[in-house]
């Protein structure tokens, strides 16, 4: 692995400016509701019912398509998969290389515009357009300010889009009302927002329950992941998870969703992405998430290894920070650095794959 610049950290100021102060707290108790998820799956998909040479590795992001079949970013083979509502094989999308409509790591699918595909890969930096049919429609080389970011931080919350042009006003809205339930932000918040305009919301520590929000009021819905599943899209009337077999094989696995009929707000047209501010002085928080840094490739030192929990590293906090560890293994590491005074929130990835649209060793 390559070490990280911390010349890069001095930009970690760049989002400042749009994250806002922490609203007062909302007294109003919310209500909830419970949604049926089918424990057992309609459909699994496992390696031996794949061509050979296309077996299931690195799965990290799928889309329901709208005839009812399954894309699946195949991260580890550089392709996307395509099966039916059944899991049977039809074809595959895209092929190992760095040209138009090749792939080369990490894999992260978004609806586009109509029923148009967005693939990003991660270690390429690159924006693959493709067309209802899956046919390849254009490629963009690395980031620029009319590719909005997927995932993104507010208030210390790390959100996942499901559509690459997806509002963003309502999500704000609700996280601020869940935030409200926890203003000191003892908890990172992990949230989706879904094709259908639902913002899936659930702390970093519990990976099976969550809670859905469909408008700005109080209610909201549960629902309860079987275990092991981990969740990698959300479609109409079912979600979309990864498990491991004994043998730690990945499975695909998609569970029925009871979402009540008429509860879901149709979506409002994309608000425009706001022009980022200029860069100013590097403020308390940056210190800390250098020092988190500077904490974790101490601690790899001596464990050959990150740390999963950031309470196992001797960070020193200058900015009153705090900090969380959304990942960690023996190659690579996600955290965030929340300022619990204004909400400033900021990341850093070091190893592959990342959250999807950050760069390793780049501020957030």
């Amino acid at each position: 692995m390559s070490p990280v610049s911390l010349n890069h950290l001095g930009c970690v100021l760049v989002l400042a400016l749009l994250l806002t102060a922490c609203r007062p707290r909302d007294e109003a108790q919310p209500t909830a509701t419970s949604w049926q998820l089918d424990p057992q799956p309609t459909l699994t998909l496992t390696s031996d019912r794949l061509p050979e040479g296309h077996e299931l590795n690195g799965i990290y992001s799928a889309l329901e398509m709208p005839d009812g079949s399954l894309l699946i970013a195949n991260s580890g083979a550089h392709e996307l998969l395509l099966v039916d509502s059944v899991g049977q094989y039809l074809r595959t999308v895209g092929r190992s290389g760095q040209g138009p409509g090749e792939y080369s790591d990490n894999l992260h699918l978004f609806h586009g515009e109509g029923d148009t595909v967005v693939v990003y890969d991660g270690q390429g930096l690159r924006w693959t357009f493709l067309t209802p049919s899956l046919e390849l429609a254009r490629t963009v080389v690395e980031y620029n300010a009319d590719l909005p970011r997927p995932t993104w931080l507010y208030q210390g919350s790390l959100v996942t889009d499901a559509r690459i042009r997806q509002n963003r006003a309502r999500a704000r809205e609700i996280l601020t009302r869940v935030r409200s339930r926890d203003p000191g932000f003892e908890h990172l918040l992990i949230a989706r927002q879904d094709a259908q305009g639902a913002v899936w919301v659930r702390p970093l520590e519990d990976a099976r329950e969550w809670e859905v929000y469909q408008g700005t009021d109080t209610t909201y819905a549960q629902v309860t992941l079987p275990p092991g599943l981990d969740l990698i899209a959300i479609g109409k009337e079912a979600v979309i998870g990864v498990t491991r077999d004994s043998l730690g094989e990945e499975q695909v696995q998609v569970h029925r969703l009871d979402r009540p009929p008429g509860t879901i707000r149709p979506l409002i047209e994309a608000e425009a992405e706001a022009p980022a501010p200029t860069a100013v002085e590097r403020p308390p928080l940056a210190r800390d998430l250098v020092n988190l840094v500077t904490a974790q490739e101490g601690y790899y030192s001596n464990h050959a290894r990150y740390a999963e929990v950031a309470d196992s590293l001797r960070v020193r906090i200058e900015g009153g920070g705090r900090l969380f560890i959304l990942y960690a293994d023996e190659r690579h590491w996600a955290g965030v650095a929340v300022m619990p005074s204004t909400g400033l929130t900021c990341g850093m990835a070091v190893g592959c794959p990342t959250p999807a649209s950050w760069q390793e060793g780049v501020p957030v």
